[in-house]
């Protein structure tokens, strides 16, 4: 599978309605995702999971580029390895901004 295949398959998305349909949206997330993933990977973009003290049972993730946090998403609860890849891409995609 791609990653865009893969982000096709797991990650959400979001449209107007007025310029694109779904399915034209969630193929324009996808090639996003995918893109700021392989971006990130080729620059050293690096992510930490742990577990977020102030909301016990859920997680934060952190995106570092050389020791410089980057980018960052708490409360995370139950992720899969799916939704872990998910959440790095869309931190690439805002650590890249």
């Amino acid at each position: 599978m791609t990653a865009y295949e893969f982000f096709l398959k797991h990650a959400g998305f979001s449209y107007n309605p007025a310029t694109e349909t779904r399915q034209q949206a969630k193929r324009r997330c996808a090639k996003e995702m995918a893109a700021a993933e392989r971006k990130g990977r080729d620059i050293g973009l690096r992510f930490l999971w742990m577990p977020d003290w102030d909301e016990p049972g859920s997680e934060v993730c952190e995106a570092y580029l050389e020791s410089e946090l980057k980018a960052c998403l708490c409360g995370i609860e139950g992720a899969t390895p799916e939704y872990r890849r998910v959440i790095e891409a869309e931190l690439a995609m805002e650590a890249q901004k």
